[in-house]
């Protein structure tokens, strides 16, 4: 799948767990707002808890991804920042999350085939982001032909 792990680590889920909380108290430190990430992440997982459920790994990889989402709207000072703050707690770092995603884009393109939504939602993420220099030229025009042919199939099984 998209965000894995580097052999090393032996439990993905406690990873990404603990990166996801961790990125999420960073942005409430760095940004805050009237809703805290971290408080609304904490009401989740501790609701999971109390219902003796675990959260999927799938809505993990999705809450990493949309992190590392997040981090192309900042400059690259904030991703220092972020990545000091993952590392003071312990947790991955933002720019290993922003290279596993990378990563998964080559993969995917090279394959020529979107095998998951999770694929799908990275692949229509950096065609939607203009500015993005991954997907330039052909790379990019076989993503959209990716992403046309994937959406296809999805209506088609729908139906």
């Amino acid at each position: 799948m998209v965000l894995r792990r580097p052999p090393t680590i032996t439990n993905e889920h406690d990873e990404l767990r603990l990166f996801v909380r961790t990125m999420a108290a960073f942005w409430d430190l760095r940004f805050p707002g009237p809703v805290s990430m971290a408080a609304s992440l904490e009401n989740v997982l501790s609701a999971s808890a109390r219902a003796g459920r675990r959260i999927p790994i799938s809505g993990l990889r999705d809450a990493a991804h949309d992190m590392v989402v997040r981090s192309r709207q900042v400059s690259a000072g904030v991703i220092r920042e972020a990545d000091a703050y993952c590392k003071e707690h312990g947790a991955v770092t933002l720019s290993t999350m922003i290279e596993r995603v990378a990563d998964a884009v080559s993969r995917i393109v090279a394959t020529e085939r979107i095998a998951t939504d999770a694929e799908f939602y990275i692949i229509r993420d950096i065609l939607a982001d203009t500015t993005d220099k991954r997907l330039v030229g052909t790379a990019r025009r076989a993503a959209e032909r990716l992403v046309n042919d994937y959406e296809q199939q999805s209506r088609k099984a729908k139906a």
